[in-house]
């Protein structure tokens, strides 16, 4: 794709109705998560759904159609905190990014994108607990993700990457990663299987690895391949809860504390 291309596609994507009022839904969650009286105004029972919707109306009142739309819907139900109304926001927003990454056919994309960047991340212990910090301002996270990120994925990813080091709301920025990761792989029915290893495995490594873990999960599996200089030989593979190590690195430390408890 020529850069020229590359920019169409990017401001097109990001002028996409559900894309641009998915970005709104994630400043109305940041929103209502920084304003307590906000929140508990438009969770609370006390308030019909009709002066929760003209508040919102009133606030959010430089919201595109859809946006309005979509928080009106969300306020007619039931919450019980503001924190339950926040989460019910972000979610909403989240869909919207999701549906419309499937209708384009770049779900595999931002979810294979997510999850490099999140193991990336988590070998600088100090970069990312910067980006998880609140103590730093939320424009310096920002602009570090488009340090590293800016022009190397998709546009969805790193509007993704940029709510998840935004809207904090005391969560580990790496481990939101991972948690839209988990997401979309859901959604997408699949078992995401992280594969790491000193060099790129064989295509017979991953199909007999494919077999495997499908007849096991009864579901498709899509691969992110690790590539780990620390790793001698042997592979390990990680999928939902389940760790099986065949590293030789692995079993030295397991014969290291062997030797050490004797």
């Amino acid at each position: 794709m020529t850069d020229k291309n590359k920019a169409i596609r990017t401001s097109s994507i990001r002028t996409m109705p559900a894309i641009v009022s998915a970005k709104e839904l994630f400043i109305i969650a940041s929103a209502v998560c920084d304003n307590a009286t906000l929140g508990n105004f438009l969770s609370d029972f006390a308030h019909t759904t009709e002066e929760k919707q003209k508040l919102a109306n009133e606030v959010f009142d430089k919201t595109c159609d859809m946006t309005k739309s979509v928080l009106y819907d969300l306020l007619v139900r039931p919450y019980s905190s503001a924190k339950d109304l926040e989460d019910s926001i972000e979610d909403t927003a989240l869909d919207l990014i999701f549906d419309t990454a499937a209708l384009l056919g770049i779900l595999d994309e931002i979810v294979y994108e997510l999850n490099l960047a999140a193991y990336a991340i988590k070998e600088y212990p100090l970069l990312s607990e910067k980006l998880g910090e609140k103590g730093v301002d939320k424009e310096i996270r920002k602009s570090i993700i488009d340090e590293f990120f800016l022009d190397k994925v998709n546009p969805l990813t790193l509007m993704l990457m940029h709510h998840s080091t935004y809207a904090l709301r005391e969560r580990n920025f790496v481990s939101t990663l991972f948690w839209l990761v988990s997401l979309i792989t859901k959604k997408l029915n699949r078992v995401l299987v992280n594969v790491t290893a000193a060099v790129q495995p064989t295509q017979t490594q991953l199909e007999r690895l494919e077999h495997i873990i499908e007849n096991r999960e009864k579901k498709e599996a899509t691969f992110n391949i690790i590539i780990d200089g620390n790793v001698i030989s042997g592979i390990k593979v990680q999928y939902g809860d389940t760790v099986i190590d065949g590293t030789v690195s692995s079993k030295i430390r397991q014969l290291k504390e062997s030797v050490e408890r004797v």
